[in-house]
């Protein structure tokens, strides 16, 4: 077992849901029912958790996480292909893909914003800013990276 890989998994986990921020949520949620029942509301909130988290790792199918992280290791997934943001590796179905950097950059913007669609003007300025290139250069670079993945 890789313990690493599991304990960066773990902390990725802690930050997605996020207990330090929940207590504002949670304390606004019980906010006029008897302190008796505190109790009973936090432990059935952990038990639904709980049952979700259960439900996503026996099912095994994991969707992208939405919004850009900074975090090292935060892998994102869509369907059998991964990308994994701390060590910029790419796999599909198991099998590790090189990208050109290009590649990479228009492949990490597309699964970030998964499911919504990513106008060529948003990669475009997100890649290149301000000076763009001619108009053929990105279809080449989503060329190349439909071929390898």
């Amino acid at each position: 077992m890789d313990w690493a890989a599991l304990a960066r998994e773990l902390v990725t986990l802690i930050v997605v849901i996020d207990p330090v921020g929940s207590i504002p949520v949670f304390l606004f949620a019980v906010q006029g029912v008897p302190r008796a029942l505190h109790r009973r509301f936090a432990l059935r909130a952990v038990a639904i958790a709980a049952l979700v988290l259960l439900a996503f790792l026996v099912g095994g199918q994991f969707t992208s996480i939405g919004g850009q992280s900074g975090l090292n290791g935060l892998a994102r997934f869509n369907a059998d292909l991964s990308l994994d943001t701390g060590t910029l590796q790419v796999s599909r179905a198991g099998q590790t893909l090189t990208l050109t950097p290009i590649g990479l950059k228009i492949l990490t913007i597309l699964m970030r914003a998964s499911p919504r669609v990513v106008s060529r003007r948003e990669i475009e300025r997100e890649i290149w800013g301000d000076i763009l290139p001619d108009s053929d250069t990105l279809r080449s670079h989503l060329y190349n990276l439909r071929r390898v993945v």
